[in-house]
């Protein structure tokens, strides 16, 4: 490969799922914290659906969160029905299911 075409070839990363822009967080990492939920997007993943939650956290970063609590994928399916982005939310863990207060 030359120089010129070198120069010429782009990055994987600027492509797909691989352009996360945002700081990737699991749901344990943002337990208790309020957010503002602004989109999502669902995926399906070896043990289900999970979604990719797109937010801000109250120092004004914007974050993803990576969850796959049914309750809550459910909750954001029927606010995005409802055009209710963005929602406020603040997740908990109970037991073995993730909630929202």
């Amino acid at each position: 490969m030359s120089k010129d075409e070198a120069d010429n070839v782009r990055k994987l990363g600027d492509f797909g799922k691989l352009r996360l822009q945002e700081k990737t967080y699991k749901m344990t990492d943002v337990q208790g914290i309020p957010l503002v939920i602004t989109d999502f997007s669902l995926e399906d993943g070896r043990f289900g659906e999970f979604a990719w939650i797109t937010a801000t956290k109250p120092d004004g970063e914007r974050i993803k969160v990576r969850c796959g609590g049914s309750f809550i994928i459910e909750a954001l399916k029927e606010a995005q029905t409802a055009n209710a982005l963005p929602v406020e939310a603040t997740f908990v863990l109970r037991g073995n299911a993730w909630v929202v207060e």
